[in-house]
């Protein structure tokens, strides 16, 4: 019997997502983007690595079951999880956001949100401000969509600049399926070989 159907009949979906974060269907090799901008996520959800000489950024948690992945993949490209300082997030739901809470305890970073994406991470990816989307809530309360909450270090707004030595990130708040959608822009340098 598949072991993901077993588990989502036992524990709930959210459990069944857990675990796939874990398996090797999930998992995707690590690769460079450019200069020192890395892919470390998943087959199914993104997450991305900036390093810089005063330690590294990291966007996005994935599932709550895909940080072991992630660290593997870090580490897999010779960089350390304590190396990493910082955390942002693209969007505060559960497949963005849910891992970011493991990912923090690991790496001892700081984490970055926008008022609204704080807003539901802290609730564990309840949207509870926002009662128009009550179908999704409902996914929350049942433990379909829910996460550990992440401790939230520092709020910005659009247009702030978040720095660690060399790395410069810019937020946008987005429109997009979650209130609190961030999208990044930042520099580099082409490394030679890239």
């Amino acid at each position: 019997m598949n072991d993901g159907l077993t588990a989502r009949k036992q524990t709930g979906v959210a459990a069944a997502e857990a675990e796939l974060g874990t398996s090797p269907a999930f998992r995707a090799e690590p690769f460079r983007i450019a200069s020192n901008f890395y892919y470390v996520g998943a087959s199914d959800t993104a997450a991305v690595l900036l390093t810089g000489p005063e330690g590294h950024v990291l966007i996005d948690g994935g599932l709550p079951g895909t940080p072991q992945l992630i660290m593997a993949s870090i580490a897999r490209l010779g960089f350390e999880i304590r190396d990493v300082k910082i955390l942002l997030n693209s969007e505060p739901l559960f497949d963005h956001a849910g891992g970011l809470a493991d990912l923090q305890k690991a790496s001892g970073a700081e984490l970055w949100a926008s008022s609204n994406s704080a807003a539901v991470m802290v609730a564990g990816g309840d949207q509870r401000a926002y009662a128009t989307l009550l179908p999704i809530r409902a996914f929350v309360w049942v433990g379909i969509s829910s996460y550990t909450p992440p401790r939230i270090d520092h709020r910005f707004a659009d247009g702030a600049t978040i720095s660690l030595g060399p790395i410069r990130l810019t937020a946008h708040i987005t429109s997009g399926h979650a209130r609190g959608c961030t999208t990044w822009s930042f520099r580099f340098t082409r490394a030679r070989g890239c």
